[in-house]
């Protein structure tokens, strides 16, 4: 009757074993898919905001009929209203457009150009008249964000772009 117990307890504990193995693996596989997802946005976000604050985009004097490549600076690191009113004007009227030309297709997309101070950054050009906020801030679990210093109309403003999958 012991050696009957004992195999039991034995069947118990492997059947107990095996199912905490599985639910470990499969649980460490989801942690390990996020930090992939996290780094993979990270490296978008890096390089949108290289493109559009290091690049006078593609073509030079790019519209927003031929833009093949958004850049809004004249020099590095110096925003030209026209360039950024542009953008934001065809984020406006065509989000997808700006969206896969940034490479962020089928995400989450936030832009926001704001004063130190935390104001965003009014636009009166010919092309735009608004605030150059592109989407609304969202909560994701997983989201890349970066806050880069740049120059707006001789004065320094914060840069903020944020992607993110939403669910």
């Amino acid at each position: 009757m012991k050696g009957q117990i004992s195999s039991i307890d034995a069947l118990i504990a492997i059947l107990l074993f095996t199912g905490i193995y599985a639910f470990l693996t499969s649980a460490y596989q989801g942690i390990d898919l996020e930090r992939d997802e996290f780094e993979s946005l990270s490296l978008k976000t890096s390089v949108v905001s290289s493109n559009l604050l290091s690049s006078q985009g593609e073509p030079f004097n790019w519209t927003q009929a031929d833009v093949s490549q958004f850049g809004l600076v004249v020099n590095r690191g110096v925003i030209e209203r026209n360039k950024l009113a542009a953008f934001l004007n065809l984020s406006q009227n065509n989000l997808s457009r700006t969206s896969e030309l940034l490479g962020v297709s089928g995400y989450g997309f936030y832009f926001n150009v704001s004063y130190l101070n935390g104001s965003i950054v009014s636009i009166a050009a010919p092309s735009f008249n608004g605030q150059a906020v592109i989407g609304s801030d969202f909560n994701s679990t997983t989201a890349a964000s970066v806050r880069s210093l740049a120059v707006y109309d001789n004065l320094p403003v914060f840069v903020i772009i944020k992607i993110g999958v939403i669910s």
